[in-house]
Protein backbone atom coordinates (compact mmCIF):
# COMPACT_ATOMS: atom_id res chain seq x y z
CA UNK A 1 0.00 0.00 0.00
CA UNK A 2 2.86 2.40 0.82
CA UNK A 3 4.26 1.81 -2.69
CA UNK A 4 1.26 3.73 -4.06
CA UNK A 5 2.01 6.89 -2.06
CA UNK A 6 3.75 9.86 -3.65
CA UNK A 7 6.07 10.74 -0.77
CA UNK A 8 9.35 11.76 -2.42
CA UNK A 9 9.64 15.43 -3.29
CA UNK A 10 11.94 17.22 -5.74
CA UNK A 11 12.20 20.92 -6.40
CA UNK A 12 11.91 21.90 -10.06
CA UNK A 13 13.05 25.22 -11.52
CA UNK A 14 11.86 26.26 -14.97
CA UNK A 15 12.37 29.30 -17.12
CA UNK A 16 9.20 31.42 -17.42
CA UNK A 17 8.47 30.27 -20.98
CA UNK A 18 8.77 26.59 -19.98
CA UNK A 19 6.57 27.18 -16.92
CA UNK A 20 3.94 28.85 -19.11
CA UNK A 21 4.02 25.89 -21.49
CA UNK A 22 3.64 23.45 -18.60
CA UNK A 23 0.68 25.39 -17.20
CA UNK A 24 -0.94 25.51 -20.65
CA UNK A 25 -0.52 21.74 -21.10
CA UNK A 26 -1.93 21.12 -17.62
CA UNK A 27 -4.94 23.36 -18.34
CA UNK A 28 -5.54 21.55 -21.63
CA UNK A 29 -5.64 18.22 -19.78
CA UNK A 30 -7.57 19.75 -16.86
CA UNK A 31 -5.03 18.60 -14.26
CA UNK A 32 -2.88 20.51 -11.76
CA UNK A 33 0.60 21.44 -13.05
CA UNK A 34 2.25 19.17 -10.46
CA UNK A 35 0.30 16.19 -11.82
CA UNK A 36 1.42 17.10 -15.32
CA UNK A 37 5.06 17.30 -14.19
CA UNK A 38 4.80 13.92 -12.45
CA UNK A 39 3.35 12.31 -15.59
CA UNK A 40 6.14 13.76 -17.76
CA UNK A 41 8.85 12.64 -15.33
CA UNK A 42 7.43 9.13 -14.96
CA UNK A 43 7.22 8.75 -18.75
CA UNK A 44 10.82 9.92 -19.12
CA UNK A 45 12.09 7.61 -16.37
CA UNK A 46 10.34 4.44 -17.56
CA UNK A 47 12.89 3.47 -20.25
CA UNK A 48 15.82 4.07 -17.88
CA UNK A 49 14.27 1.81 -15.25
CA UNK A 50 15.25 -1.30 -17.17
CA UNK A 51 18.96 -0.50 -16.90
CA UNK A 52 19.00 0.07 -13.13
CA UNK A 53 18.93 -2.88 -10.72
CA UNK A 54 15.91 -3.13 -8.44
CA UNK A 55 16.19 -1.73 -4.93
CA UNK A 56 16.82 -4.33 -2.25
CA UNK A 57 13.95 -5.25 0.05
CA UNK A 58 13.87 -3.51 3.41
CA UNK A 59 15.47 -5.89 5.86
CA UNK A 60 16.45 -5.49 9.46
CA UNK A 61 20.19 -5.29 10.13
CA UNK A 62 21.76 -8.45 11.54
Amino acid sequence: MEDDLHIAEFKLRLKPADADLLRALARKRDVPPAVMVRAIVIAALAPAGYSVPAAPENRRPV
